[in-house]
């Protein structure tokens, strides 16, 4: 197919869509699974945690080496590569015998979904240029389908058939995932904007997204990681409660960024943003100021989702429309996302334990503030620079 043909695009775009929801399948059966992969290579709960330490350090190698590699060479090719990667990773899991060899195979997993994050953001923006937005949206819907669908049913195919028969079934879908994508051709890559005197506020724009992104992302991730303890330590919920409270975030996520995609049309990256980032804040205080109320939590907790759901995919797509989009430019984003996502999740467990459960959305709080701000001046400067196609972009 010629990279012009409107059918290229639609193929080329339906497996990016599939490999977002196999990397959010990779993603999310680690935690099901840890109680009975600690069992298999005989190991405690606290040993068996260090697995994560392997899982993002590979995640970060992966953004890292992708950030150059795909400016480079073909991208399809190298994505295939990766894929088959975890394919063969995930279907070597229940060999495992050991605690170190489990960390290594998951170290090369998260090697290959850092890679392929990098790939499907930077290409997906060669394919569709300056309306990229909805696809980009759709791109993490994938993700968070994969993220829903995954906790339950590795549960049910697990009491079936034990590690090795949902395993085996994910390695499987990863590999038709490559073995199609190698039969596609690879967009052409994209060079970033640049106008005389503006190299140096790219740069500063560059910087201040990437601390943009730590600081939304670790507040994303937090509520992910810390609302099922959270609600049962306030003495809201119960077990089971607490764990659909965790669900109904994902879900509310994954509904915001399929609301979003038809507001492309109508409404302005910028607008969207903002507009998302004040109502992730006021959706934060209202569990802060109602602490008590167990409709509070499970409002804000929604709605947090909804508002926060499409930041991330509307942010990529503002700052593509400003200066282009590398695989280098993009992997400075996606390295800020996954330290703020290391980070801030690990400083609210020490806040909890040493002032009490309340200190956790204070944390949330905060990061959601200091992110506006920063997006703020990221809209600023883009203005003052004009560098958005010849165009101010305003709010």
């Amino acid at each position: 197919m010629k990279l012009s043909n409107p059918a290229w695009r639609i193929a080329t775009t339906a497996v990016y869509f599939i490999i977002f929801l196999a990397i959010g399948i990779s993603a999310s059966w680690l935690g099901p699974a840890l109680p009975h992969l600690a069992e298999h290579v005989k190991a405690g709960l606290s040993a068996i945690s260090f697995v994560f330490i392997g899982r993002y350090a590979g995640v970060m190698g992966g953004i890292l080496f992708g950030g150059r590699a795909y400016d480079r060479v073909r991208g399809h090719p190298l994505m295939s590569v990766m894929l088959l990667s975890m394919a063969l990773c995930t279907a070597l899991v229940p060999f495992s015998v050991a605690l170190w060899q489990l960390a290594a195979i998951l170290f090369v997993l998260g090697f290959a979904s850092g890679n392929l994050d990098v790939g499907g953001n930077t290409l997906l923006v060669w394919i569709h240029r300056g309306r990229v937005g909805p696809y980009m949206n759709g791109l993490h819907v994938f993700f968070g389908l994969g993220a829903i669908i995954t906790p339950v049913l590795f549960i049910r195919l697990l009491v079936t058939g034990g590690l090795r028969l949902p395993l085996w079934i994910i390695s499987g879908f990863i590999l038709l995932t490559a073995v199609w994508l190698i039969f596609l051709k690879s967009p052409h890559p994209e060079q970033p904007v640049e106008k005389d005197g503006t190299a140096k506020g790219i740069q500063v724009i560059i910087m201040l997204v990437s601390v943009f992104f730590f600081l939304y992302v670790g507040a994303e991730v937090g509520i992910q990681s810390w609302i099922y303890t959270y609600s049962i330590k306030i003495g809201l919920a119960g077990e089971i409660s607490a764990a659909f409270l965790n669900s109904l975030f994902w879900v509310f996520v994954t509904i915001g960024r399929l609301i979003v995609i038809p507001m492309y049309a109508h409404i302005r990256p910028a607008t969207i943003l903002v507009t998302n980032l004040i109502g992730g804040i006021a959706s934060v205080s209202l569990i802060l100021l109602f602490p008590g109320s167990e409709s509070a939590l499970w409002i804000g907790v929604g709605a947090a989702g909804l508002f926060m759901g499409s930041i991330f995919p509307t942010t990529l797509t503002f700052t593509g429309d400003w200066i282009g989009a590398t695989s280098k430019i993009t992997s400075w984003f996606l390295v800020g996302a996954s330290l703020g996502a290391m980070s801030l999740p690990w400083a609210i467990g020490q806040l909890i334990t040493m002032a009490g459960p309340g200190s956790f959305m204070a944390v949330i709080l905060g990061a959601m503030l200091a992110a506006l701000v920063f997006m703020l001046i990221i809209i600023r400067l883009a203005r003052k620079l004009e560098i958005i196609q010849g165009q101010v972009y305003e709010i």
